[in-house]
């Protein structure tokens, strides 16, 4: 289902590729060569990974976490609501609101810079593929409870989550062909005069199997799908109908 107010803040896609698989900086320069008409605005920063040794005898303290850092550059059109990052043996995709849609952009997007990776890298094979979308409502009322906009029917959500304004919750379960589904709601009150309570939702597809980048397209639409189908299945007709239903053709839901 599209929607005339869509609540969508952020969607992402993104690919690890194996250890093993070559790499250097001058990636970053070719990578940008090839996008700098669509993506102007470079950033630099890095990618800081923690690693803790656990040491399960009482008499020892926990060992001090090991730090890795390695280089990130992100690609960005003027205003920063398309981006596109590149660290070591990883690439992703963001599209910040207002969405653009599946079929109309960020399929695209997705595919592109899939294809530009491939090229300077030599890289065929991507590891791990996770597509990720937030969606985020605002409320006004104050008597705000979650049963009204989010389907705890027992579902996806438990159905003593009804009568309740505040919550953290996450589901994870796996799903076929080597993909995984978590959700994570959140709710809480914000103190200003616009917004009583607000709801976040992020709903993740994780497919941890190896696949060739040239057959990425039909895995990444059917993800896109059960993403879908998981958030229709997480909303009332009562948030439906705040959304704005617009009917058209299956597939250019999201």
């Amino acid at each position: 289902m599209k929607y005339k107010n869509p609540s969508i803040i952020e969607a992402l896609c993104e690919f690890t590729f194996a250890p093993e698989t070559p790499w250097d900086s001058t990636i970053f320069g070719r990578f940008y060569e090839q996008v700098k008409n669509d993506f102007p605005q470079r950033d630099e920063g890095e990618v800081v990974t923690a690693s803790l040794t656990l040491n399960l005898q009482p008499a020892h303290n926990p060992a001090a976490p090991q730090l890795t850092r390695s280089p990130r550059m992100a690609f960005s059109c003027e205003g920063r609501t398309r981006l596109i990052q590149v660290s070591e043996r990883l690439l992703s995709v963001h599209v910040l609101a207002p969405y653009p849609g599946w079929d109309e952009q960020f399929r695209k997007m997705i595919l592109n810079a899939m294809g530009v990776y491939r090229r300077v890298t030599g890289i065929s094979e991507v590891a791990q593929i996770v597509l990720r979308y937030l969606d985020r409502f605002d409320f006004e009322d104050p008597s705000f409870r979650l049963g009204d906009w989010l389907n705890c029917d027992g579902g996806l959500f438990a159905r003593e989550l009804a009568e309740q304004s505040l919550m953290a919750y996450q589901i994870r379960h796996p799903l076929s062909d080597g993909e995984h589904f978590a959700m994570t709601a959140v709710s809480g009150t914000i103190e200003n005069n616009l917004v009583a309570c607000n709801v976040t939702l992020d709903t993740q597809i994780i497919r941890a199997q190896p696949i060739e980048m040239d057959a990425a397209s039909t895995p990444l639409d059917s993800m896109h799908s059960r993403i879908i189908h998981a958030f229709e299945r997480s909303i009332t007709e009562k948030m439906r109908e705040r959304l704005g239903p617009i009917l058209q053709k299956h597939g250019d839901e999201k």
